[in-house]
Parts: structure tokens; C-alpha cells; sequence
């Protein structure tokens, strides 16, 4: 019987296959932890809201609205990493605050560093950063927050149709975040890596009323530690 080569036979001629061999892709991590600088003030849009705006796009908004839950604009709020909290009470929100973690929006850090490297650093483009650093989440596309007091902040806010009404908020204090950024070291050191997230985190900050916004005041930090892994 014939030997089985690594051929095929095209138009009656013999052609050879080429081995195509996979490098690694070459990218580098580190972990990084956040410190605050400044209160951090945390305030998603809650279910509320947005059945407020699918009321008011599909025409069927109701006449009188139900009075203000404070608890629930205070639990609806934050993200949630280990599952979701839908107890409106006092003590469920500060139930919430002990046993599960508040999360931050990965996608809104790396924003944060590309945002730093052109208004703080004047790189001209904020899409080279773009494409060779990654801020990884750990769940539901979030980073934990840890912190160790918290207040209620009452205001005054404008929503997403111009109107002005009532909001309560989460502040926290003394806190911090840890999470994983990967990177292209032929294309970015890791220094750079770090001055962007120092950039960020003085000219922008991360959460509600940050220093990167006019008037912002919150959400301020330094870069505290980084472990390559």
C-alpha cells in the first residue's frame, strides 16, 4: 500500500500543503490597585428610569407618578456583582452594602484612559490606546469597589429629558479598586501604562460629579500598587 503523503493532487499536479504555525500572541498584565483620593459618588440608572423613558417612547407613560422611594433610587443605583439586590427598604439597602460588592463599569475606566491620554498627555489620537490596552472585568463587566464608609447624598439632579427633580446617592469613602489591565508591550511600555492611569485618575476620576466633568469634584485616585502577573 502507498505511503500517504502530505499532498493533494490539483488539476493532475501534486501540491504541497504549508504547515502554518500559531505564535503566542505577546501581551503582558499587571494587577492594579486604585486608591481614592476624594469621596467617590456612584449612581446608575436605575429600572425605574428606564421604565420611565420606554413609558414616555411607546406613549403610555401614566398620568401621576408614585411618590419618590428613596431606597430604591439608593439600591437601584449601584451594580450589584453577586446578584442583583431588589429589597427597597433601609435595611435591605444596607444589607446589600455589607454582603454583596458594588461594581464600577470596566468599559468606563478604559474610556477614562484614552479620554487621559489626549487631554492630559496631548497624544493626538486616543485610538493607538485604545487597541493595545484592555482593562479586564472580573464579572458582568465590572471591577469591585471596596471601601469602608459610606453616607446618603441627597440632590438635586437634571435627568435625561432636561427636567430637575430629587435623586439619593451613594458616597463612599476611603476606597479602593483592584483589577487586571493587559497590555502590548512592543507597542506600550508598562510605564506608560501607569502615567496614563495617574493621568486619569487626576484629570478625570471615575463615578458621578468627577473631576474630569465641569464643575466635578469626585471620584479622584492615584495608582496605590501594581503586581505584574
Amino acid at each position: 500500500m502507498a505511503e500517504k503523503k502530505n499532498e493533494t493532487m490539483v488539476n493532475g499536479t501534486e501540491e504541497k500543503k504549508e504547515k502554518v504555525t500559531i505564535k503566542p500572541f505577546k501581551k503582558e498584565a499587571m494587577l492594579v490597585t486604585i486608591k481614592g483620593d476624594c469621596d467617590l459618588i456612584l449612581n446608575k440608572m436605575t429600572d425605574e428610569a428606564i421604565e420611565d423613558i420606554k413609558s414616555t417612547q411607546t406613549k403610555s407613560a401614566k398620568g401621576t407618578k408614585e411618590p419618590i422611594n428613596m431606597w430604591q433610587r439608593l439600591v437601584g443605583g449601584l451594580h450589584w456583582m453577586d446578584g442583583k439586590e431588589n429589597t427597597y427598604t433601609e435595611e435591605g439597602y444596607y444589607n446589600a452594602l455589607k454582603n454583596n460588592r458594588v461594581g464600577y463599569d470596566a468599559s468606563g475606566i478604559k474610556k477614562g484612559i484614552c479620554d487621559a491620554a489626549v487631554r492630559v498627555l496631548g497624544e493626538s489620537k486616543s485610538t493607538i490606546i485604545n487597541a493595545n490596552i484592555q482593562v479586564i472585568p472580573e464579572k458582568q463587566n465590572l471591577v469591585p469597589i471596596h471601601f469602608n464608609e459610606t453616607e446618603i447624598d441627597e440632590s438635586i439632579i437634571t435627568n435625561w429629558k432636561g427636567n430637575a427633580f430629587l435623586t439619593y446617592r451613594t458616597i463612599f469613602r476611603d476606597w479602593t479598586s483592584t483589577f487586571i489591565v493587559e497590555y502590548l508591550p512592543d507597542n506600550i511600555s508598562r510605564d506608560q501604562v501607569i502615567e496614563l492611569l495617574q493621568a486619569m485618575g487626576f484629570a478625570g476620576g471615575i463615578g458621578a460629579h468627577r473631576v474630569g466633568l465641569k464643575g466635578g469634584t469626585n471620584g479622584k485616585f492615584h495608582v496605590e500598587k501594581v503586581e505584574m502577573i
